[in-house]
């Protein structure tokens, strides 16, 4: 990789080089698309463990047959409502890869000796999360409804 060379501007900035931008411009992309990944498992988790714990308290007791009730149906929703951001952060993934695709092209255009990433699946495990959190989130409405 070529150095930076300084600049002839007043502040004397350096100026780096096409390759360097796009290194950077990859690097930010990949840490990014690493984010929706990781917010996305971590929101599942917090939800799936209070929805276990709330159930737990309330499950196989005849008093709490109706706040158990609620419970589904709130925890459905919570569910369906994971759905569309585990939707919503695979389609920013989706796109964080395209645009780093188009850097790989460059940067072999470029005669950089890089691999160029796989595109993901169409029907792969991301959709298929979506379809159960979906599914699972109006099971639990529907159990909800049934219950009160």
């Amino acid at each position: 990789m070529a150095a930076a060379t300084p600049s002839t501007g007043p502040a004397d900035v350096l100026k780096p080089t096409p390759a360097e931008l796009l290194f950077d411009q990859y690097k930010l992309l990949e840490e990014r698309r690493k984010y929706f990944g990781s917010q996305f498992m971590q929101t599942l988790g917090g939800v799936g463990a209070v929805f276990a714990f709330l159930v737990s308290q309330l499950g196989g007791k005849k008093e709490n047959s109706e706040l158990l009730a609620f419970v589904l149906i709130f925890g459905g929703l919570a569910f369906m409502l994971l759905a569309l951001l585990a939707y919503r952060l695979g389609s920013r993934q989706d796109d964080c890869e395209k645009v780093m695709r188009k850097i790989e092209g460059s940067l072999c255009s470029m005669k950089y000796p890089i691999e160029e990433m796989p595109p993901g699946a169409k029907i792969g495990a991301r959709i298929l999360i979506v379809a159960c959190l979906g599914g699972f989130g109006i099971s639990l409405v529907v159990f909800g409804i049934r219950g009160l």
